[in-house]
């Protein structure tokens, strides 16, 4: 993913946190992992993210980044291989058997 896209992705924030109070988005965001040199934008985005959210504005994201999902989401849909797995808080997803066995290859007991 280039530098360029990213500028795209940032000014679809900029022109949503300018919309009235009484303007309410849905958006689906996909941010980028093991890109180290787009850090700085990644960050910016985060930032713009968590600003819509103070909003009250519902923010849908796609994200491998399990980190960056762990610091701002309320509640966290797991997708393993297309197929629903679980549903949860951040702290309950990180517990849980299933999305531990998925995505860190540990065996469920």
């Amino acid at each position: 993913m280039d530098i360029e896209r990213w500028r795209r992705i940032s000014g679809v924030f900029d022109q949503i946190i300018d919309r009235p109070e009484t303007e309410r988005d849905a958006l689906l965001a996909r941010h980028c992992d093991g890109e180290p040199e787009l850090r700085a934008e990644v960050e910016a985005l985060l930032a713009r993210i968590v600003a819509l959210r103070e909003r009250g504005v519902t923010v849908v994201m796609v994200e491998h980044n399990m980190d960056l999902v762990m610091k701002i989401a309320d509640r966290i849909i797991v997708m393993d291989y297309g197929q629903y797995l679980f549903e949860g808080v951040p702290a309950e997803v990180q517990g849980h058997p299933g999305v531990i066995a998925a995505y860190l290859g540990a065996e469920v007991q």
